[in-house]
């Protein structure tokens, strides 16, 4: 509105963290998953690591370790997760998420009326790890979910439906989601890429330009130009301010990637 740009409160910033050297860490031999094809992501969860991502079949598999160097797949029923192509994990207070994506049916029908079915968002939740419930995550058909996290006040995802139609959704177990309203000033062309929760709210990195967010990316993934790296903090998850971001040289086209660390972002 008023073109004014706020920020985050002196007490949710983090002090800038001192110099440090950089030295070689031992690393144990690879560790094999005799079972798996693929892990895609590892979380600290209930005093043990779990791992999750494909076995050799190609479904979704879970194995948990309590130094990280003996693992054990973890059984649990697979039909939850039947079609499931891309499954990536969140630990929380109340138990595990795991997101991504599952396939449609394949394309079928004659040539001159095929239909395919498309990729869609799924998000399951367990209070241990072994039982499973796929969230009724029909808010997220037709949409493009682009990134989840966790926060202090439950889930964030965000994502479009198309381009030029950013969306943000909230939840505060996993369970059950919500909208959130992305049409104030606020986000006026703007494409979200990452969000990030950490110990003072939530973060979201992205663009924004002429048109929403730029150009949409080539099929080769290259950003136009025409976007500028963007990012926003919120508290709560409902609530968002635009945040400075100071290009160098005036480059940067977007924020696709977002690290919370022990002493900042």
């Amino acid at each position: 509105g008023s073109g004014t740009l706020a920020s985050p409160p002196a007490s949710a910033l983090p002090s800038t963290p001192a110099e440090a050297g950089w030295t070689d860490l031992d690393w144990s031999k690879p560790v094999a998953f005799g079972d798996a094809t693929v892990v895609n992501n590892v979380v600290s969860w209930n005093g043990a690591l779990w791992a999750v991502g494909l076995d050799t079949a190609g479904r979704a598999g879970f194995w948990s370790s309590a130094d990280g160097a003996t693992w054990a797949r973890v059984t649990m029923g697979d039909a939850v997760f039947a079609g499931a192509n891309t499954v990536n994990l969140l630990a929380e207070p109340s138990g595990l998420v795991a997101y991504g994506t599952s396939a449609e049916p394949p394309c079928s029908g004659p040539s001159a009326a095929t239909t395919c079915g498309r990729d869609t968002f799924g998000v399951w939740t367990s209070p241990d790890g072994t039982t499973w419930t796929r969230s009724g995550t029909h808010v997220f058909d037709s949409a493009n979910v682009s990134s989840l996290t966790s926060g202090p006040n439950g889930l964030i995802a965000v994502g479009d439906r198309g381009w030029t139609k950013p969306q943000m959704w909230a939840s505060s177990d996993g369970t059950t989601w919500q909208p959130v309203d992305v049409t104030d000033g606020e986000f006026s062309n703007a494409h979200f890429f990452v969000v990030r929760g950490w110990s003072g709210g939530f973060v979201l990195g992205g663009s924004v330009g002429g048109s929403v967010g730029g150009k949409e990316p080539s099929s080769s993934g290259t950003l136009s130009p025409a976007g500028v790296a963007a990012a926003w903090w919120s508290s709560d998850g409902r609530t968002w301010h635009a945040a400075d971001v100071n290009r160098i040289g005036l480059t940067g086209v977007a924020i696709q990637s977002l690290y919370v660390g022990r002493d900042g972002l």
